[in-house]
C-alpha cells in the first residue's frame, strides 16, 4: 500500500523570525514575478496576501507553499543577465581580478563555485550583484571582520 506524504500546515511565526523577514520576502517574490512575467506567480501571492490580510500571524502556510513562497523570492543569475552568460563571466573574471581582501574574495569565490555548478540558474540577490560589481569596478570598500552583534 502507498505511503500518501502528510504535509501539516505552520504558522507564518516558524518560517520566518521576524514580519520584516516575510515582508522582505514577500516584496522580492512580487519584483521577480513581474520581471520574469510569472502570472502563476503573481496568483500565489495575491491568493496568500489575501489570507495573510485576513488572518495575520496566524496565517497557515504548508511546507510546499513555503517552498514556493521561497522559490518566487530568490533571484537567480538569469533574472538579472537574461541568456547573457559572458555579461556575467566577465563581472565575475573582473571581480576576481579586482578583490582585494580575503572577504570580497571569498565571496566572488563563492559566487564562481556556484555558477560553474549552477549555471544561469544559480542564486544571485540584488545585493550580492551590486556588491559584485562595486568589486569588479574597484568601488568596493575593505571590510573589516564583524566582532561584535
Amino acid at each position: 500500500m502507498e505511503q500518501k506524504e502528510t504535509t501539516q500546515s505552520k504558522g507564518l511565526k516558524e518560517y520566518f523570525e521576524t514580519s520584516a523577514a516575510l515582508k522582505e520576502c514577500l516584496k522580492a517574490a512580487h519584483q521577480l514575478c513581474e520581471m520574469r512575467h510569472d502570472e502563476e506567480g503573481e496568483a500565489f501571492l495575491t491568493e496568500f496576501e489575501a489570507r495573510f490580510h485576513q488572518y495575520g500571524a496566524k496565517t497557515m502556510l504548508s511546507e510546499k507553499q513555503y517552498r514556493l513562497l521561497m522559490r518566487l523570492s530568490q533571484a537567480c543569475v538569469e533574472d538579472w543577465f537574461g541568456d547573457d552568460s559572458p555579461k556575467y563571466e566577465q563581472l565575475l573574471e573582473a571581480a576576481t581580478e579586482m578583490a582585494s581582501d580575503d572577504v570580497t574574495k571569498e565571496f566572488v569565490g563563492k559566487q564562481q563555485e556556484r555558477y560553474n555548478k549552477y549555471g544561469m540558474k544559480a542564486g544571485l540577490t540584488e545585493k550580492q550583484k551590486n556588491w559584485l560589481e562595486k568589486i569588479a569596478s574597484g568601488e568596493a570598500e575593505t571590510r573589516e571582520p564583524e566582532t561584535e552583534w
